[in-house]
C-alpha cells in the first residue's frame, strides 16, 4: 500500500482584545496593519481559505483565533468550517482537530484546570464543527501523562507530537525498548496510559517540518513538491506527515500558499492519497509503542521550561528571560485565589460553576440569550442581582483562564505585547474579584511578586502593570465620554472600538459654542451590568476636543448643563481630558476617526 500524505497546520492567534472594552488596541509592530491578527489575516488566512486549502490539509484552529475571525472575517471563518465538512465528505473524517479554549501549557496546569481546558476544547469544537473530534492539538504540543489521561477520559483518539518528545520506542507489544531519537514518522504509535488504557500518537517528520518552517521549503513549489514526493516514494509505512504553524504559509514564508497548493497538486498527479490523521488511523492500527517524555513540548528543548523560567530558550540567543519565573509565580498564585473565590461564591448562584464556565466560553454564548443560559446553569429562582453576580463571577474566571495564555512567556521581553496582554487579563480578573470580596492581600502579593521581574529596559513588573496595563484600564465612564466626543466631532462610521460595552443615548443637549452634553446608558454585554452617565464634549483650542463623564445624578446633570451654557470650559465636577487620551482602543480610534472628520465639525 502506498503512503498517504498528511500536511497539518496549527492555526492560532492569542487573544488581543482589551478585557475592558472588547476592541483590539493598535499594535505598532504590525504596521501598516492595525494589529497582528489583521496583518496575518491578509498575509495568510484569507488567501489560504480562498485557495480552498482547509479542505485539503489537516488543521487545528485555536478558539481565540476563531472568535476573532467570526467578528473580523466571517467569510474566512465560514470557509474553515466548510473545509472540515468537505474533507469529511471526501474521506469520511474531518480535517479539523480540537484545541483548548485557552492556549495554555497543559502540563503546567492543575488537574482541574487541565480537564476544564480539555472539556472546553471539545465542547467548543462540537459547537463550531457540529461533530465530535477524533484528535486534539495540544498547545506547543506540550504533554504529560495526566494530560493524555484527561484526553482519553473524554474520548479523544489521538494527538500529534514532535520527534524530540519521544523518550523510547518499541516495534511491538512486549518487545524491547530502544532510545527515542530516530523514531519512524511513517506509522502511528500507541501510548500506554496504564490500567489497559491507551491513546494513539502521530510523530511528525521532524526534518520535513524544519525545512518547511525554517528552511524556506514552502517558498519554492518545485522544491516543496520534490521533497514530499521523495518522502512518499521512500516511505516504509502508511503515511508521510509534517506539522508546522499554519502561519508558515504566506506570513512566515512569502509565496508559501502557492507553494503548498502546487505541491498538493503534484502529489495528487503522482497518484498518492492526501488524507488526514483520523482517516489514516481508521485504516492502520498502531502496533508500535512509544514512551513520551514527561513533560515535553515541540518548542522547548528543556521540556516546558520556557514557560516557567530562564531555561535558555529565547528568540535572540543570550537574551535575559529571568522575568519568566516571577511572572509564572504571580499569575499562578492569582489564579488560584480567583478560582477559590469562583468555586466558593459561584456555588451560591450556579448549579455547577465549572461546567457553567465551560459553556459560557463557547461561541454560542453570545448568540443564545443570557436568561436562557442562566435558566440552564443558575440556581433555581435566581433573582436579578444574583444573576448579575453569577455573570461577573464567570467573567472573572474567564479572564483568569486567559491570563495563562502561553504566548506571555514564549518571547524574550516582559515588556512585549504578549506578556502585557497576559497582565491585562490578570488585572481585569483581579478588578472584578475585588468587587466580589477578594482580600486585598491577594492583590498586594500579586504586585510584590511581579516587582521581581524586569523588562529589558529595566522597568519592574509592578511598574509595568501600572504604566502599560492599569493606565489602559477603563470601562463604562470612558465609553460614555467617547460617545459624547464622537457625537460632537460628527465622526464617520468605523469599526466599533468597544464591542462588549453597549452605549445608548438617553438624552442630549447642545449648549452651543462647541459644547455637547449627553445622558448615556452603558451596558456590559458580558455581565449585563448597566450604568448611566453624564457625558460632555467640549472643543478646545489647545487640546482639540475634551471629553469626560461622571455618574448620572439629575441635579448634577442640570448643573453641568448650565455651566456649559455659560461657556465654562470645564465644570469643576466634570473630569474633562483630551478625547485622544482615552484608554486604547478608544483614544486611538477617536484620533484616527477625527483625522477624517468633516472640516465643519
Amino acid at each position: 500500500m502506498s503512503a498517504t500524505l498528511v500536511v497539518h497546520g496549527h492555526f492560532y492567534q492569542p487573544p488581543r482584545e482589551s478585557p475592558w472594552f472588547g476592541g483590539v488596541p493598535r499594535e505598532p509592530s504590525a504596521a501598516p496593519a492595525h494589529d497582528w491578527n489583521e496583518r496575518i489575516l491578509e498575509e495568510c488566512y484569507r488567501p489560504f481559505a480562498s485557495a480552498g486549502l482547509f479542505s485539503r490539509v489537516s488543521f487545528d484552529a485555536g478558539p481565540t483565533w476563531l472568535r476573532d475571525l467570526e467578528r473580523r472575517a466571517p467569510r474566512v471563518y465560514a470557509a474553515i468550517l466548510e473545509g472540515d465538512r468537505t474533507s469529511r465528505q471526501r474521506l469520511g473524517y474531518g480535517n479539523a482537530l480540537a484545541h483548548p479554549p485557552v492556549h495554555a501549557i497543559l502540563p503546567l496546569l492543575s488537574p482541574r484546570e487541565k480537564r476544564i481546558e480539555v472539556r472546553g476544547g471539545i465542547r467548543d469544537f462540537e459547537r463550531r464543527f457540529l461533530r465530535g473530534p477524533e484528535g486534539f492539538w495540544l498547545p506547543e504540543c506540550a504533554v504529560d501523562a495526566d494530560t493524555l489521561a484527561a484526553l482519553h477520559e473524554e474520548g479523544i483518539s489521538f494527538v500529534v507530537l514532535g520527534p524530540q518528545q519521544v523518550e523510547a520506542v518499541r516495534e511491538r507489544l512486549g518487545g524491547p525498548w530502544r532510545a527515542g531519537p530516530g523514531v519512524d514518522p511513517t506509522v502511528p504509535y500507541r501510548v500506554s496510559l496504564g490500567a489497559g488504557r491507551e491513546i494513539a500518537a502521530f510523530v511528525y517528520d521532524g526534518e520535513l517540518a524544519a525545512s518547511l518552517a525554517f528552511g524556506g521549503l514552502a517558498t519554492s513549489a518545485e522544491r516543496f513538491s520534490g521533497a514530499l514526493l521523495s518522502a512518499l516514494h521512500e516511505s516504509r509505512g502508511a503515511l508521510v506527515h509534517l506539522a508546522t504553524d499554519g502561519e508558515t504559509y504566506g506570513h512566515h514564508s512569502k509565496g508559501g500558499i502557492e507553494g503548498l497548493a502546487a505541491a498538493l497538486r503534484a502529489v495528487k498527479k503522482a497518484r498518492f492519497s492526501i488524507g488526514n490523521y483520523a482517516s489514516v488511523l481508521a485504516e492502520v492500527r498502531p502496533l508500535a509503542e512509544i514512551a513520551v517524555r514527561d513533560p515535553s513540548s515541540w518548542s522547548c528543548a528543556h521540556g516546558v521550561g520556557r514557560w516557567k523560567g530562564p531555561c535558555g530558550c529565547s528568540m535572540v540567543p543570550g537574551a535575559s528571560t529571568d522575568w519568566r519565573a516571577p511572572l509564572r509565580e504571580a499569575i499562578d498564585d492569582l489564579k488560584r485565589a480567583l478560582d477559590d473565590l469562583f468555586e466558593r461564591k459561584g456555588g451560591e448562584f450556579l448549579r455547577d460553576p465549572w461546567q457553567a464556565l465551560i459553556e459560557a466560553s463557547l461561541p454560542s454564548a453570545g448568540q443564545e440569550s443570557i436568561p436562557s443560559f442562566l435558566d440552564s446553569h443558575g440556581m433555581p429562582a435566581l433573582d436579578e442581582p444574583g444573576a448579575r453576580t453569577a455573570l461577573r463571577l464567570l467573567e472573572m474566571a474567564r479572564q483568569a483562564r486567559l491570563s495563562k495564555t502561553s504566548c506571555g512567556w514564549f518571547f524574550d521581553d516582559l515588556g512585549g505585547i504578549e506578556p502585557v496582554q497576559v497582565l491585562r487579563h490578570a488585572a481585569r480578573g483581579l478588578e472584578i474579584a475585588r468587587g466580589l470580596g477578594l482580600p486585598e492581600e491577594v492583590a498586594r502579593r500579586f504586585e510584590e511578586t511581579l516587582a521581581r521581574a524586569r523588562t529589558h529596559a529595566g522597568e519592574d513588573g509592578a511598574s509595568l502593570l501600572r504604566s502599560r496595563v492599569l493606565s489602559e484600564a477603563g470601562g463604562a465612564s470612558h465609553v460614555a465620554a467617547y460617545t459624547a466626543a464622537s457625537r460632537l466631532a460628527r465622526l464617520p462610521g468605523s469599526a466599533d472600538p468597544h464591542p462588549d460595552l453597549r452605549a445608548s443615548v438617553l438624552g442630549e443637549d447642545r449648549p452651543g459654542g462647541g459644547r455637547f452634553l449627553l445622558r448615556v446608558a452603558v451596558e456590559d454585554a458580558r455581565t449585563l451590568e448597566r450604568s448611566e452617565w453624564t457625558a460632555a464634549a467640549v472643543k478646545s483650542g489647545d487640546a482639540g476636543l475634551l471629553a469626560g463623564a461622571v455618574a448620572f445624578d439629575a441635579a448634577r446633570h442640570d448643573g453641568i448643563r448650565e455651566a456649559l451654557r455659560q461657556k465654562t470650559e470645564g465644570p469643576a465636577d466634570l473630569p474633562l481630558a483630551p478625547a485622544s487620551s482615552l484608554p486604547p482602543p478608544l483614544g486611538e480610534s477617536f484620533a484616527s476617526m477625527a483625522a477624517t472628520a468633516p472640516a465643519s465639525a
